[in-house]
């Protein structure tokens, strides 16, 4: 099952919704296998500025201030959020699907060879 985290802007200034409206939480999804072949699709037949990443940010957004959104479905509003609160977004969705640093060297470490 996909981990979900929930991240709190409420201490944070500046994050704003389309409408103006402060963004004090979203909550994501890590994604798979089937949401970057969806992104690139999307962002290829798009052929405009988004980029296959921002399309799995759009599909990872599960709930907006508390407000659940379309699960499976991209988030469309995200589009109109201002630059700081899709900074954040951006930082959230690398965190919750990239593997850390350390657990890369552990990895890698741990290798062996084979004959």
């Amino acid at each position: 099952m996909a981990q979900v985290t929930k991240f709190d802007l409420s201490k944070q200034k500046g994050c704003r919704l389309a409408d103006g409206t402060p963004l004090t939480s979203f909550t994501m999804r890590e994604t798979d296998g089937r949401d970057e072949e969806n992104a690139a699709n999307t962002a290829k037949g798009k052929g405009g500025s988004m980029t296959a990443f921002e399309e799995q940010i759009r599909l990872s957004l599960v709930e907006v201030n508390g407000q659940k959104v379309n699960e499976g479905m991209p988030y469309l509003a995200y589009d109109q959020w201002n630059s700081r609160a899709r900074h954040f977004a951006s930082a959230a969705f690398t965190s919750l699907n990239a593997a850390k640093p350390d657990e890369i060297s552990g990895f890698l470490a741990a290798a062996q060879p084979c004959e």
